[in-house]
């Protein structure tokens, strides 16, 4: 035996259990998710460029007379790191749509690295450290937001989603 349809609702409505649970996601959280996508990209890139710039000097095929012996380890250092930061900066922006405070605050905590580290190539008279510190900012402000706190704070459905 089965139940009629409420008056005001359709035959087969999705039911969930919070109605909040598919909330948009707000423009600073949408800001913030772009630039670590655009971050990692441009991480990667320079990772690839370090790495393969630190094994050339390490096997010889270009003159490292400017290079001091320890300067191919350090610049494959560098790029190793690099890359890892990138890869963590992509998998948090592709976890803004389900994740929850813990991805938030890891996308602060990479915006501050991102901004420190421009700030230490400023101060030590590297290049290209203004859009560091801008986009590195950037992110920490928007995901400290009130509705970039509400968005992670839903309530969510925890059926399981076929799809």
């Amino acid at each position: 035996m089965s139940t009629p349809p409420q008056p005001n609702t359709p035959p087969f409505a999705p039911v969930t259990a919070h109605p909040q649970s598919d909330q948009v996601m707000p423009g600073s959280v949408k800001t913030a998710r772009v630039l670590l996508f655009i971050i990692g990209g441009f991480q990667t890139l320079a990772a690839m460029m370090l790495l393969f710039a630190g094994l050339a000097a390490q096997s010889g095929s270009v003159d490292t007379a400017d290079l001091e012996g320890t300067a191919a380890l350090e610049l494959i250092l560098i790029g190793a790191v690099t890359l890892v930061q990138a890869a963590v900066a992509v998998g948090l922006a592709a976890r803004f749509r389900s994740g929850r405070g813990g991805v938030r605050i890891g996308a602060i905590v990479i915006g501050g690295l991102i901004a420190a580290n421009g700030l230490i190539n400023l101060f030590t008279g590297g290049g290209l450290s203004v859009p560091g510190i801008a986009l590195g900012g950037l992110i920490g402000v928007n995901c400290r937001r009130r509705n970039a706190i509400a968005y992670f704070n839903r309530p969510r459905d925890l059926r399981p989603h076929f799809s």
